[in-house]
Formats: C-alpha cells, structure tokens, sequence
C-alpha cells in the first residue's frame, strides 16, 4: 500500500486496523491485552517514565517505542503489570488507552521492509490533528471492539447505571470512552435514550461524557459536554442536583413540525454509598412511551 493523504481512506483504513488487531490477539474477551498486539506492530518497548504528555512513539530501525507518562517511581509497578497483564490486575485505564492510542499511530507506517515507513500525506498542522482524533478513536475501537461490546450489550440492562459500570470496569477503559463507544454503537441498542458521565466540580455536577439517540438532541439542546447535569434535567429533586433521589420519571413538552405532544422519560444515576457524594457517576435517560 503507497502513501495516501485522503482522511475519508484513513478512517476507515485505521478503525478496521484497529478492531481487526483486538479481535485477532484479543483472547475475544474483555479487557483487550495489549501487549501482544504491541508486539505484533513491531513495538520493541513500552517504557514507563514521567513525561510532560501522556505518551509518544519513538522510530527505530528495529520497529517502535512507546512512551507512556506515569508517577516518579512508579515505573518499574507499571512495567511488571504490563509485561504479565493477564495474569495480574493490570494498567489503570489511562494508560492503556495511552498505549492503545500509540499502537494506533504505528498502523500509519509500512513495516513490510526495514525501519518503518511513514505512509501519511497532508498538510503538517491539519494533519497532526486529524491524525491524533483518528488515532484515539482508533484506540477505543481496539479496547471496545464491536463485536465484543455488543455482545456485553446483549446481557446488560445497558440503560442501567451499575451496568455501564461493571462494563468500564470489566473493560478497563474510563467512564468517558464507553459512553462515547456506546453512543456510536447506538444502532445496536434497544430503545430511545441516552448516556452520560458526570463529575462534580467543587459546586455542581456536570457532563464529562454524554451520547444519545439523534432524534433527542432537539429536546436536549444544551447537554453538552461540560455543561451543568441540570442542563440535562433540571428537577431538583433529582440526586446530582443536590436532592435525594436517583431516579426520576419526567414528563417533557415536545413538538414536531406538525403537533406538539409530550413524551415520558426516566433518568438514573449510579448510588452514592454511605451518603458520600461520588466524584464521578454514570447517567442514563430513557424514553417510556
């Protein structure tokens, strides 16, 4: 394959690469092991060290290294949880994703003759941010392969906060890219709804994370990403606006082009135990009629 500047090739290009490497040396299981996959993109070393970014990759004439940021001596931990990863608790999630978003940089490179041969073609700046988007899109696919997630789907309650929950944990990926992977694999799902991720800033909460079905983003125009919870629903009573209650059915106006009617929904957030306010929770929301 020659060099290629086209972003619509890219895309589609990485994100098969992406899937295609979890699905092969995956163990089709959750968590994703990456080390195999590192080593089968010819990445000769992961090295653990305090960086001012979360990761970078490094050419060589033998293949690749991977830097990952990590604590001041924490890295020969880090480096015996990468090396046994399946026999032991493994990386926090950060630095996975870290590693999956630097495997996803070496599916750029033609590694069928010698040192690494860089295939991408494009104007320096509009390039790198393409190539860093891609790549961490690419990175969630190869730590939530398709296959995979909608086969956890299949047994969850996914519009169950806890759910989401066991899901990251079983994965051990962030809060955050699960719900951005679910919201793209929204077409797998059963009804109308929508997920989020929320943490509290000190004075409110607000959405870290939120993906939903497209017909609902006119009802929900100011749910954004770092906007309030209560831009989302605003009913006091609800816990994350600093009431007591975690779930709450709603009746919202809506309207078409044609006739104005009202729709029901259900919003739930994760329990806070022992009445601790958490740092972060899931949310979900879910149209009833």
């Amino acid at each position: 394959m020659g060099t290629h500047k086209n972003w619509t090739f890219w895309r589609g290009h990485i994100f098969r690469q992406g899937e295609n490497l979890a699905t092969l040396y995956g163990s089709n299981s959750l968590p994703i092991p990456l080390k195999k996959i590192a080593e089968k993109r010819k990445v000769k070393n992961v090295i653990f060290r305090p960086l001012l970014v979360d990761g970078c990759l490094t050419v060589t004439d033998e293949g690749f290294n991977i830097y990952v940021c990590c604590k001041k001596g924490e890295s020969q931990d880090v480096t015996s949880k990468f090396e046994a990863e399946n026999e032991v608790v493994g990386l926090p999630p950060r630095m996975r994703f870290t590693i999956a978003h630097e495997i996803a940089h070496t599916l750029f490179f033609d590694l069928t003759d010698g040192r690494p041969r860089n295939r991408l073609v494009g104007d320096h700046q509009n390039t790198i941010r393409k190539l860093e988007t891609v790549c961490s899109q690419a990175a969630a696919r190869m730590l939530l392969p398709t296959d995979l997630v909608r086969g956890e789907i299949k047994k969850l309650n996914i519009y169950d906060p806890a759910a989401l929950r066991q899901l990251a944990n079983k994965a051990a990926v962030s809060p955050h890219m699960l719900v951005y992977r679910i919201g793209e694999l929204y077409g797998y799902l059963q009804g109308i709804g929508g997920f989020a991720y929320a943490e509290h800033d000190g004075s409110v909460y607000r959405l870290k994370a939120i993906a939903m079905h497209s017909s609902l983003l006119d009802l929900f125009p100011k749910a954004t990403t770092d906007s309030a919870v209560a831009d989302l629903i605003s009913n006091p009573n609800f816990v994350l606006n600093g009431g007591t209650e975690y779930e709450e059915a709603l009746t919202l106006p809506c309207k078409s082009r044609y006739s104005k009617f009202n729709q029901k929904f259900r919003f739930v957030c994760e329990p806070q135990h022992n009445g601790k306010r958490a740092r972060g929770t899931f949310l979900t929301f879910e149209r009833l009629d």
